[in-house]
């Protein structure tokens, strides 16, 4: 049953790994930040399908996205393609404009939500995490 609903998630992760992996080196910058955080919303729902904990579920920035809603109520993971749209044999395209935003104001308006904000805190440090929202939101 795990393999059957997190197969579309599994497929999602292992497609940008191969993007972003060739010749068995993986590329500096080859992904943008926008779809490391759908990497991370993505490894998000899988922890909470294995796992049955909701606090995994970042709403403010899953729910816009549609992920973190079809994972606790259906189970079966989608995402909102007027903001990620997800195609076979075609690279994740995010809508930058259409990302959930809000909190804090930055130099342009309200800061993306992160799904990724307390790994790289938590592995870089506040600062870090600082640094690379203000460049994402540009």
């Amino acid at each position: 049953m795990y393999k059957w609903v997190t197969y579309p998630l599994t497929a999602l992760l292992d497609s940008i790994w191969q993007k972003a992996n060739t010749d068995g080196q993986p590329k500096r910058n080859s992904i943008d930040a926008y779809t490391l955080e759908v990497v991370a919303c993505a490894e998000r729902a899988l922890n909470y399908l294995h796992t049955g904990n909701p606090r995994v579920i970042l709403r403010t920035v899953m729910n816009p996205l549609w992920i973190g809603e079809a994972i606790i109520h259906d189970g079966l993971p989608c995402f909102n393609p007027e903001i990620v749209v997800v195609r076979r044999g075609h690279p994740v395209k995010v809508f930058l404009t259409n990302w959930p935003c809000g909190g804090a104001l930055g130099m342009h308006g309200a800061l993306p939500y992160s799904a990724a904000r307390s790994v790289v805190e938590f592995n870089y440090g506040q600062m870090d995490y600082h640094v690379s929202i203000s460049i994402i939101s540009f």
